[in-house]
């Protein structure tokens, strides 16, 4: 096993974004879709599938024996101190990254030395049940079917001391929410439903999956991980069965790659060349389009994308594609991550969208090689089934003969089910750069690109 020496807190930045989607198999016999009468409730409500019922169960597990053992201070203080520690920029920490540690260095007993994060989570200090089997059934199974589990917490205080156990719930974030249910357990076992829409009056601590984060598994290979590129930086974990990489990480390896030749999109071009011959404002600019800012159309709009009190924070993400002249289309990714109040200034009475400055770099635009247009589709990422999205564009070039050429631009994304979509805008090379740079409107949000 193989860990970082230090993770350290992430600051919000431009990042880039995947879509990871691998498989996870069944382990019915561990993990029965009949083994809690409120799971059942879900399964026959919305037809989960057997994978995220998996998933399903090992959160809902996770859930009950965390919040058994929810009178332990320990417990608390270490939940605290590592989602405080908010290593992907987020108040949370992945289960399967600290499965191992103690929950306090101070030892009182020898009994008391065996207690780790893990044993909680499958028994907690009662010894018959924080049996070696039971721990790494149920923690291996995590590892295997669900690795991106994480604990996010929800409105707790700086100093945890203020509040007494009877306060905290624990819930857990089912693969499909039906009816605004959140299902949540007390300290003596009780169920209890919160809305995934109305923020609870206390903290909450969420067994959700991280978004922040990508799991490889190690059998796909390499090169099948990341549209043949490489991932360049260094994995953040690494067990058996997956290797680990923040997100941003990820994709930055990959648009270094299609950009600068490693990949589909070929060379990254030197400027503005001379195109269509008609004089524009990129003509001889050797630097990149930059983002310059964007905001939403308005409050509709964010009360649609906002995220929910159970999933952390905002991944706003764009997709810019460009249809080379004589090449396979390919796609640079951005992610933005920011709060809810990121986007929106709220006076006494009211509330306004407001503008978010990124001034983030985007791509070089080769006319001679990337034609006229590219394509900006923008969207708020939440985990959930993979599916894909087919767009298209019409490009054109200047061809040999001095003449105009046209060509339809095809090419697929790969999303979630839950992820909203924000529009989409072509962006052409005459569009003026200057001042604020030239405004777009994808009827969802706007944006200027200098």
């Amino acid at each position: 096993m193989k860990t970082k020496k230090s993770i350290q807190k992430r600051s919000k930045r431009v990042a880039t974004f995947l879509l990871l989607g691998f498989g996870i198999w069944a382990c019915q016999d561990e993990f029965s879709e009949s083994s809690d009468p409120n799971l059942v409730a879900f399964n026959t409500e919305n037809g989960l599938v057997k994978a995220n019922s998996v998933k399903d169960n090992l959160a809902l597990k996770v859930a009950k024996n965390m919040a058994a053992n929810i009178s332990n201070p320990a417990l608390i203080e270490f939940l605290n101190a590592k989602a405080s520690e908010q290593f992907d920029g987020d108040n949370n920490f992945l289960i399967e990254v600290n499965r191992n540690e103690p929950l306090t260095s101070e030892v009182k007993d020898m009994n008391k030395r065996a207690i780790t994060f893990g044993s909680i989570l499958t028994g907690g200090e009662d010894v018959a049940m924080r049996t070696t089997e039971n721990v790494e059934n149920l923690l291996d199974s995590i590892a295997a079917y669900y690795p991106l589990m994480q604990v996010y917490l929800y409105g707790f205080p700086e100093d945890v001391s203020l509040l007494n156990d009877e306060e905290y719930l624990v819930a857990f974030v089912p693969s499909n929410i039906q009816n605004d249910v959140v299902p949540a357990y007390d300290k003596r076992g009780n169920y209890l439903e919160l809305s995934a829409n109305e923020p609870p009056a206390s903290p909450v601590i969420v067994i959700s999956e991280n978004e922040r984060v990508l799991a490889f598994p190690k059998n796909q290979g390499e090169s099948n991980r990341v549209l043949s590129c490489p991932v360049m930086a260094e994995a953040i974990y690494e067990n058996e069965d997956y290797i680990y990489y923040y997100r941003e990480d990820v994709m930055e390896s990959n648009n270094l790659c299609v950009i600068d030749g490693g990949g589909t999109g070929g060379g990254g071009g030197t400027g503005g060349g001379s195109g269509s011959g008609t004089s524009c404002e990129r003509d001889g600019r050797s630097g990149k389009d930059r983002f310059y800012r964007f905001k939403l159309r308005d409050m509709d709009v964010f009360d649609q994308i906002k995220d929910q009190w159970l999933n952390g924070e905002l991944e706003i993400d764009v997709s810019i594609t460009i249809g080379p002249k004589n090449g396979t289309p390919f796609t640079v990714k951005k992610v933005f991550y920011l709060n809810n109040s990121d986007l929106k200034d709220c006076g006494v009475f009211n509330c306004n969208t407001q503008w978010r400055y990124e001034n983030a770099e985007v791509i070089t635009w080769d006319r001679e090689l990337y034609g006229e247009k590219m394509i900006y589709v923008w969207s708020e990422y939440d985990p959930g089934t993979s599916t894909t999205k087919t767009y298209s564009f019409s490009n054109s070039y200047k061809g040999t003969d001095g003449s105009n050429q046209t060509s339809n631009v095809s090419f697929s994304e790969t999303t979630t089910d839950k992820t909203d979509e924000l529009g989409q805008s072509i962006v052409e090379y005459c569009d003026g750069i200057g001042s604020d740079g030239f405004q777009y409107n994808t009827g969802s949000l706007y944006f200027q690109i200098q």
